[in-house]
């Protein structure tokens, strides 16, 4: 556990060479523990594969993830939130890749689970951006919509997950030719950026949407 949760600390201070290997030193060790978990070695090899797909080696990424996901299916119902998880994290390295037909099949797939608000906040939130990228702009606000109602329901209203779906909502105003309405919603996003003082890469991935649009 501690090896794991190092790894996550590293991961989050974008130290990724040591993240990645104090979560193969954990995925080493695991199988020779008395009690191996499943559940644990589904979460590290999740976590390796958030390090790969940071890099952008979405191949390594992708082999993970579907491993960890054959864990949890194999583990049928004791494992039914760690599998929506999975499937949502596999479908955000398909994503990136441009695999648009296949992310919109796991995340429906992630969605027919019983998951937990945040999950299907999360799911609904990935499949707006796939609908977004197809040009299914109704179809995509419509869903960010949903997403949206989720976070704000259960989370803070600056919070980053929040921001996030609202930024992803301006992109789909922009597409639909409303530059007013998406340009009140970046700026927000913004102001909120600036006073939570978020990571550099956050900071930087949400100025780079504003710019560009």
């Amino acid at each position: 556990n501690v090896r794991g949760e190092l790894g996550f600390f590293l991961a989050g201070q974008e130290r990724y060479g040591e993240a990645e290997q104090v979560y193969r030193s954990a995925l080493a060790i695991e199988p020779e523990l008395t009690r191996p978990a499943t559940g644990w070695r589904s979460l590290l090899l999740a976590r390796l594969g958030s390090v790969y797909r940071d890099q952008a080696r979405y191949a390594d990424a992708e082999r993970l993830l579907r491993e960890a996901v054959e864990l949890d299916e194999a583990d049928g119902q004791i494992q039914v939130r760690s599998l929506g998880q999975r499937l949502i994290e596999l479908a955000s390295i398909l994503r990136r890749e441009n695999r648009y037909a296949e992310t919109e099949a796991i995340l429906l797939r992630a969605l027919a689970l019983e998951l937990p608000e945040s999950d299907r906040a999360s799911a609904l939130n990935s499949l707006g951006l796939v609908y977004s990228a197809n040009g299914r702009n109704e179809t995509a606000e419509t869903v960010l919509k949903d997403a949206l109602a989720i976070r704000t329901r259960i989370l803070p209203a600056n919070s980053y997950l929040v921001v996030e779906t609202i930024a992803n909502l301006a992109t789909v105003d922009e597409s639909k030719g409303q530059y007013a309405e998406a340009e009140v919603k970046f700026r927000h996003v913004l102001q909120v950026v600036d006073a939570l003082g978020l990571s550099q890469s956050s900071n930087a991935a949400l100025y780079s949407a504003f710019l560009a649009h």
